[in-house]
């Protein structure tokens, strides 16, 4: 029986001349796409600019308003604070987790498996309901002062 020849097409031609010149490849749909979302974006700014029911006047009353201002001041340092929190945690996570000590290792990466695998919205909500359980977070250890009946001694 005989073989099929099949033609092999990969080879270059050695006498063909390399092509001088390369051309980009034509998109003409780009530039009327982009254009199509730059004249939409501006007719949506230029509707929320002129439209008098944004009562913008009362928008710049509020905007600078002292509460307002506290309430960023309050955010911007919650970040600060939670972001230096989250990357000091990290680290000492993450070298627990490297550590040889099995002990150590182990629980970090119980703790991050849990956070890991557990919903952001399931911890929101654990965490914000976490007050019905404890409505007051407070130390084993008060102050010596005077004690009430009603509450017991307690030892530090």
């Amino acid at each position: 029986m005989k073989a099929a020849t099949v033609m092999d097409t990969t080879r270059v031609d050695p006498s063909a001349t390399p092509p001088t010149e390369l051309v980009p490849m034509r998109h003409p749909g780009r530039r009327l796409a982009a254009l199509a979302v730059l004249v939409t974006a501006a007719s949506l700014g230029y509707s929320a600019t002129t439209n008098d029911n944004f009562e913008w006047p009362v928008v710049w009353d509020y905007l600078f308003h002292p509460e307002i201002l506290a309430g960023l001041r309050t955010t911007l340092v919650l970040t600060a604070v939670s972001m230096s929190l989250g990357i000091v945690l990290g680290i000492v996570l993450a070298a627990c987790r490297m550590s040889e000590n099995r002990v150590l290792s182990m629980l970090s990466g119980a703790y991050l498996w849990f956070f890991r695998g557990t919903p952001l919205l399931v911890q929101l909500i654990f965490w914000f309901n976490l007050s019905a359980l404890y409505p007051r977070l407070s130390s084993a250890c008060r102050s010596a002062g005077p004690r009430s009946s009603a509450r017991p001694p307690t030892a530090c």
